[in-house]
Formats: C-alpha cells, structure tokens, sequence
C-alpha cells in the first residue's frame, strides 16, 4: 500500500489503490478480495457468489468420486467444449466462458444425479 504524504484515513487509502489499479487496469489483491469473496478450498480459484463456488466444489468432488471422460472446461478448446455441449443437447453459442459455464453447470447435474444413485 502506498504511503500518502497526508491526513488520509485508512479506507481513504485504500480507496486510492484500487483506483490507481483501475487505471492500469490491473486488480490489486483489494479489489479481489471486495469483489470475489468465495475462495475454492481445493484449487484457490475465487468467486463473487458462493452459489457458483459450492459448484465449482462440487466438481472436484466428482473428479475424485466419478471417473468422467471429460477435462477440466476451463482447459478446453472451443471445439472441445462444443463437441461436449452437443453431446448433451445444449446451446454451443456464445463466448468462451460462457461455454465453460454451461459446460460445469451440466457436469455438476451428472455429478449429483450420480452422486444420489
């Protein structure tokens, strides 16, 4: 944190480091903090909502107790992961990321299907 040669209190502080890292555009580990809260225990990986993290939990849950023939999403090539979604009748339109979403989203389902039988 930088030393600011004035009365500013901490927050004021702060503040300033998460805009001078705005306007490089980087992210200071603040500003991760604030706006991804939800840190996986297994992989470190952080989210803003602890819904998609219990998800994003659930798959490396499956990946030690179900032997799937699918990688990691977040690995894959666009082909792959719309080679996957087809396979499962879903959309294979839109970005990158959201078709790693689709993708686990589906996986955690086949997951806990498994999971309950």
């Amino acid at each position: 944190m930088k030393v600011v040669d004035c009365d500013l209190c901490n927050t004021c502080l702060q503040c300033y480091d998460i805009v001078n890292s705005a306007k490089k555009q980087e992210q200071c580990t603040e500003l991760v903090q604030i706006l991804k809260p939800h840190v996986c225990t297994e992989c470190g990986q952080t989210f803003a909502d602890q819904v998609d993290m219990q998800s994003h939990e659930l798959l490396h849950i499956g990946e030690n107790r179900v032997s799937l023939s699918v990688k990691n999403p977040k690995e894959m090539s666009v082909s792959e992961l719309k080679t996957e979604l087809k396979k499962r009748n879903l959309s294979t339109g839109g970005r990158k990321d959201i078709l790693v979403k689709r993708l686990e989203s589906s996986l955690w389902v086949e997951i806990s299907t498994h999971h309950e039988l």
